[in-house]
């Protein structure tokens, strides 16, 4: 996946390099540059992979759900987007739906 996408997308890096307002690659965005690459790239799957083992799939499975939710709160924390009703509701209606979920017994395991 990460191959096709850096065909996909290298010919538009390449063009946009062209570009005179592209702003200047400094030691400060190549390390924003990495850290983006290293944290959701690494990181972000072995605390998946770690709490499948830990929790199971299924239950897992079911917090990808918060992704919206995390998206809106760092939109209000980091570039001071307006929280509206509709993130409220929408985040309540998701933690109620995780938590239901979460709730739910394990089924038993048959040796």
């Amino acid at each position: 996946m990460c191959a096709g996408g850096v065909v996909v997308l290298l010919p538009f890096a390449l063009w946009e390099l062209t570009l005179e307002s592209t702003p200047p690659l400094t030691p400060t965005a190549l390390w924003l540059m990495v850290l983006a690459a290293l944290l959701p790239g690494v990181v972000a799957y072995w605390v998946y992979g770690w709490t499948q083992k830990v929790l199971g799939a299924s239950r897992v499975a079911v917090t990808l759900y918060l992704g919206p939710l995390y998206t809106a709160v760092a939109a209000w924390l980091i570039l001071n987007e307006p929280m509206g009703w509709f993130h409220l509701l929408g985040g309540l209606m998701i933690l109620a739906g995780v938590g239901l979920v979460m709730a739910q017994p394990s089924a038993p395991h048959k040796a």
